[in-house]
């Protein structure tokens, strides 16, 4: 469950940073090589590998504290944090809200700013050309 969950937040990361790299190659492109060379590739990987590491670590020890009773079996063939708290006969709010929190922390910004980095791109595209164009 943990790593099926670090890497949909890692896939997430590597789609922000797609889009900021559009986003700088099209707005500065001289100066492209110098912002983005290969020490800040580094850290903007590591960066979201740590961030889905740290994010995703209450996971697994909440998942430890619930109590299973009856039911033992998966939708899916693979665990998904919401499949187990399903599966768990005692009280998982606390699962739940820590849930809504990874999904709004991490899914709902990394959205918000890959819109934002297209539309500047968008904004910068039209800015460029001409009105004889």
């Amino acid at each position: 469950m943990y790593f099926i969950h670090i890497f949909s937040m890692m896939e997430s990361g590597i789609l922000l940073s797609m889009a900021f790299d559009r986003y700088v190659a099209i707005s500065n492109p001289l100066r492209y090589t110098a912002i983005l060379n290969g020490s800040t590739s580094l850290k903007i990987s590591v960066g979201f590998v740590l961030r889905a590491i740290t994010v995703l670590i209450p996971a697994p020890v909440l998942i430890k504290q619930l109590k299973f009773c009856e039911a033992n079996e998966l939708s899916h063939s693979y665990c998904l944090h919401p499949d187990i708290i399903k599966l768990s006969c005692s009280d998982h709010s606390i699962n739940s809200i820590l849930g809504l929190t990874v999904i709004i922390i991490t899914f709902g910004v990394d959205s918000v700013l890959i819109l934002l980095f297209y539309v500047k791109i968008l904004i910068t595209v039209l800015g460029i050309a001409s009105q004889e164009e």
